[in-house]
């Protein structure tokens, strides 16, 4: 293709740039519509705190989408392992930005959870420490493959 088939492409096709920081806005607006969604429909109750903290970003210096929430978001998502039975805790995704420590699951080590003080009994700290965290999935596996 000759210089002047190029420069007439993009000529078409417009300010490059902006074509790429309206379709990373779109991105991030759709991915936050769609994990906020599925959120809605996952079964997690609170006070809204997590869903709340949902966050996704278009980064054009980087060209790439941020997903962010609090960090037991990602817990919830994936479940935990617990220390005597896994509820069916999932890999978590390569592109998550909280990885495992080791393997592909999130695990808890340790016979309880939470710092000593804690407003959770000792007994409950033990036994979410055994039983785990049985996932509630939000954020749908398929994002990355879609849309980054």
């Amino acid at each position: 293709m000759s210089m002047e088939a190029i420069d007439k492409l993009l000529g078409d096709l417009g300010d490059i740039s902006k074509i790429a920081t309206a379709l990373g806005e779109f991105l991030q607006d759709s991915i936050e519509t769609e994990v906020k969604a599925r959120f809605a429909t996952s079964g997690i109750k609170g006070t809204g705190a997590l869903r709340d903290s949902i966050n996704v970003e278009y980064l054009p210096d980087l060209q790439s989408i941020r997903v962010s929430m609090k960090i037991y978001g990602s817990f919830q998502n994936w479940g935990v392992v617990g220390t005597k039975h896994d509820p069916g805790a999932r890999d978590v995704d390569d592109l998550w930005y909280i990885q495992p420590l080791s393997g592909s699951k999130y695990q808890f080590k340790s016979k309880t959870i939470g710092p000593k003080d804690s407003p959770l009994p000792f007994a409950v700290r033990e036994h979410i420490a055994e039983y785990g965290i049985r996932p509630k999935p939000f954020i749908p596996s398929s994002t990355y493959d879609r849309w980054l």
